[in-house]
């Protein structure tokens, strides 16, 4: 049977679990008198802090109960738990000034769920002699309790293990991987199921290298079905990703001293990309490949294809590398020598 309360006043109490080592507050109500001394109820799993400040009624089926002694008792259970801290430090819990301290110990942060501490109190119907708490982990926690509290602690250490975000980490790039090789394979099916062959090759035999010779790509996207199969042909080279899949297009449809003119809305004193015929079909290439995607996404993977164009090979502020740039010397040197 359960302790008889004594004192309504009284609703919380500082025990030690004698097995586990460990100092918790627990409402009254939880602990009962047996034959071989105090015990008190405990919850198997997780939010016991909870259950303590409802004082909720402890369910005798499922609860494990656990031999105890008693520090000391509080009305509320901030004032409780200011006890309780001061059990970790000391065994000592009463206020008497003088006499000697046991060793400070101290409670790992993960079993610490108090709130903040009130007054202090205490109360003479549960005076104990004074001894060490050592507070290794809480009783719900200890592995070698029951085959409940195992199976509950192996199941928390696999929990664990799936939601750490090295895992998650892992389950993402292997489906990023996934979902790349879906679209390689989804590009592969619609190149060979397009029609595509010698025909279309010969509509767009070379990337454009001038205004002029894009002014005219432009006019001849009036013809639809030269436009038809220019969008087919560019939705063929797929890509491992939507950027990589613009940056593919802008290569064979155009040189980045063509493009170094161009930015997606004319900023800057650049011409409006937005504006042009090939800028319509390089979206719908994109988004036959890639179904999923938004204009708004094609759009900015163009933004900053065209932003990076003039740092390219080709473009306006292209500098070659330092070793080939020697590479040249010496070549030019070697050669005037002849």
């Amino acid at each position: 049977m359960c302790l008889p309360a004594t004192d309504n006043v009284m609703s919380f109490v500082v025990v030690e679990f004698l097995d586990e080592k460990a100092v918790e507050v627990v409402p009254k109500s939880w602990i009962m008198h047996k034959e071989k001394g105090l015990f008190c109820y405990w919850p198997p799993r997780a939010g016991a802090a909870a259950k303590v400040k409802k004082e909720e009624i402890p369910d005798k089926e499922k609860w494990n109960s656990y031999e105890i002694r008693i520090f000391s008792s509080a009305e509320t259970y901030s004032k409780a738990q200011e006890l309780s801290r001061r059990a970790e430090v000391t065994s000592n819990v009463e206020t008497e000034p003088e006499g000697p301290k046991s060793r400070v110990t101290k409670k790992p942060a993960r079993y610490d769920f108090s709130d903040e501490a009130d007054d202090e109190g205490d109360n003479p119907e549960f005076s104990h002699t004074p001894s060490v708490a050592v507070l290794p982990q809480s009783p719900h926690l200890n592995v070698g309790l029951s085959k409940t509290s195992s199976h509950h602690t192996k199941n928390s250490v696999v929990h664990e293990r799936f939601s750490s975000p090295e895992f998650k980490s892992a389950v993402m790039a292997n489906f990023k991987t996934i979902q790349e090789n879906q679209r390689l394979m989804l590009s592969c099916l619609q190149s060979s199921s397009s029609g595509l062959g010698d025909d279309v090759e010969d509509v767009l035999p070379a990337p454009v290298s001038s205004l002029e010779e894009l002014d005219d790509l432009n006019s001849k996207l009036a013809d639809q079905s030269f436009k038809r199969n220019l969008t087919l042909y560019l939705s063929s080279f797929g890509g491992h990703s939507l950027g990589d899949a613009v940056r593919r297009i802008f290569k064979k449809l155009g040189t980045n001293s063509v493009w170094s003119f161009y930015s997606l809305k004319g900023k800057k004193g650049k011409l409006p990309f937005s504006d042009l015929p090939i800028c319509k079909v390089i979206i719908r290439a994109c988004m036959r490949t890639y179904k999923e995607a938004k204009t708004s996404a094609v759009e900015h993977q163009i933004s900053e294809a065209l932003k990076h164009a003039p740092k390219r090979k080709g473009g306006q502020k292209y500098k070659e590398p330092e070793q080939k740039r020697r590479e040249h010397f010496v070549e030019e040197s070697s050669n005037s020598s002849d």
